[in-house]
C-alpha cells in the first residue's frame, strides 16, 4: 500500500500520449519506483512490469546494434567498391595494351567496351561479319559505357571474359584468381547487406509485436492508478504521468507541481533507447 502519496515529481513536457512507447515505459517506470515502489497496478509489481515490457526494450536494443553494424558494414563496402573500380580500369588498361588483344578484341568486347573499330564505323555491324549471320558471343555483349553500369554487373562481365577468352593471360599485373580474390570483398560486403536488411526488418517486426503487447499492458496499468483508492484521477502519481487530473479539468487549469524528490534519470535495466 502507498505510504507516502504526498510525494510529487515534476510533470514531464509532453502528455504521456505524446511519447513514443519506449518513453512511456521509462516514464512509468520512473514515476512508478519513486512514488509507489511497493504498490501494484494492474495485478503487477514495478519488478513484474519491468519484465513483461523487456521484449520492447530489448527489441529497440537489438535495432541499435544492427543499425550501427550495418553502418559499419556500408562504409567497408564503400571503401572496396573504390579499390574494385580501380581495379577494373587498371585491368581494362591491361587489355587495351596488350599487343594480343587490344581495343579491337573479342575479349575487350566481351567485357563490355565498344572496339576501337566500331567506334571508326558507327554503320558497322556488330555480328560476325556475314549478313543474317548468328551474332558472337562477344559481338552479343551489351556496349554501355563502363561508368553507367552498376559495378557488380562489371565484376562479373569481366570474370566471365577473362574466364572464356584469356584464362591464363595476366592484365595490369593480375591474373585471374587474383582479380576475383582482389574484388570479393565487394561481392561478400553486398551478401551480408543483404543479410542484415533481412534480420532488420524481422527484428522491426517482433519490436512492432512487442509494443502493441506493452502499449495495452500500458493502458491497463494506466486504468489501474485512476481506479486504485490510495491513487486515482486527482493523485499525484496520475499527475506526475503526463496527464490531467479531475479538479485541473473542472478548474480549467493545468499547473505543474513543484519537485519534491529526485526521480532517477533513466531506469538501469531498461536505458532509453529512440523509439
Amino acid at each position: 500500500m502507498n505510504t507516502n502519496n504526498t510525494t510529487t515529481i515534476t510533470a514531464p513536457a509532453k502528455f504521456i500520449s505524446k511519447l513514443s512507447v519506449q518513453e512511456k515505459i521509462n516514464l512509468l517506470m520512473q514515476v512508478w519506483g519513486a512514488m509507489a515502489p511497493q504498490d501494484k497496478f494492474a495485478g503487477m509489481s514495478l519488478s513484474d512490469f519491468r519484465s513483461a515490457t523487456a521484449a520492447s526494450h530489448d527489441t529497440r536494443e537489438n535495432l541499435q546494434l544492427m543499425h550501427a553494424t550495418r553502418k559499419g558494414g556500408i562504409a567497408k563496402r564503400i571503401a572496396a567498391d573504390k579499390d574494385t573500380a580501380a581495379l577494373l580500369v587498371s585491368v581494362a588498361a591491361g587489355v587495351k595494351a596488350d599487343p594480343f588483344f587490344g581495343v579491337n578484341s573479342a575479349l575487350y568486347r566481351a567485357m563490355g567496351f565498344v572496339p576501337a573499330n566500331e567506334r571508326k564505323s558507327p554503320s558497322a555491324t556488330t555480328h560476325s561479319g556475314t549478313a543474317g549471320a548468328a551474332p558472337t558471343e562477344a559481338a552479343a555483349a551489351p556496349t554501355r559505357s563502363k561508368g553507367r553500369q552498376d559495378l557488380m554487373t562489371r565484376v562479373e562481365r569481366f570474370i566471365r571474359a577473362w574466364t572464356k577468352f584469356a584464362p591464363e593471360s595476366s592484365f595490369a599485373g593480375q591474373s585471374l584468381a587474383g582479380f576475383t580474390a582482389a574484388v570479393a570483398p565487394s561481392v561478400t560486403l553486398r551478401d551480408e547487406r543483404t543479410k542484415d536488411r533481412v534480420s532488420i526488418a524481422g527484428t522491426i517486426a517482433a519490436r512492432n509485436i512487442a509494443d502493441r503487447t506493452t502499449s495495452k499492458l500500458i493502458q491497463r496499468v494506466i486504468a489501474s492508478i485512476k481506479a486504485e483508492a490510495d491513487f486515482g484521477p486527482d493523485s499525484s502519481l496520475y499527475r506526475s504521468l503526463g496527464y490531467v487530473t479531475a479538479s485541473e479539468r473542472r478548474s480549467g487549469k493545468r499547473t505543474k507541481t513543484a519537485s519534491a524528490v529526485t526521480p532517477p534519470a533513466a531506469n538501469t535495466s531498461a536505458p532509453a533507447v529512440p523509439a
